[in-house]
């Protein structure tokens, strides 16, 4: 159930579906940009009317870019992009911290991971590791903090090591 301008109504867009983080009191406003409705763009805010997130719909579901915020600090700051094909996560990711620093990047098939996902601190890859079906597969490697210099680096198959990690 979503509150939007005071009234409340039923939506195929819950957060039971969603990886928006979205508590009670939440509220969506949905403005469609088709005559039949299939197509909206929906705006959610937390309870204090901050900005949750944001993207389109079809026919209910999301679709293409979706824009997440943070209000850590208290501060309005972008969070993630993620993409989305008929409600399921599918197409590239990142994950920022603060607007500004990217902590990881990555892609989903059919809300799964799939490829190279990696993962960034102080603005330096510490890890890449791939995925197929979202389970490890293929190689991974960690890096030092200079993001350059290898730790670790082995492979996996079907999510397990396989042979040596050096």
């Amino acid at each position: 159930l979503w509150s939007c301008g005071g009234s409340q109504y039923s939506s195929p867009l819950s957060p039971e579906a969603d990886v928006i983080p979205v508590g009670p009191g939440a509220s969506a406003e949905i403005s469609p940009y088709s005559d039949d409705g299939s197509l909206s763009m929906a705006h959610l805010f937390t309870e204090e009317g901050m900005p949750l997130a944001q993207g389109l719909t079809f026919n209910g579901k999301k679709e293409g870019a979706w824009i997440m915020y943070s209000d850590k600090y208290n501060r309005q700051n972008l969070d993630a992009v993620y993409n989305y094909k008929d409600g399921i996560q599918h197409g590239p990711y990142v994950i920022m911290e603060n607007g500004s620093a990217i902590l990881e990047t990555g892609s989903f098939y059919e809300g799964k991971l799939e490829g190279p996902r990696s993962v960034f601190s102080r603005n330096k890859r510490v890890e890449t590791t791939h995925f197929k079906g979202g389970v490890m597969h293929g190689l991974s490697t960690r890096f030092y903090e200079d993001g350059v210099t290898k730790m670790e680096e082995g492979n996996y198959i079907e999510g397990k090591r396989d042979g040596v990690h050096e």
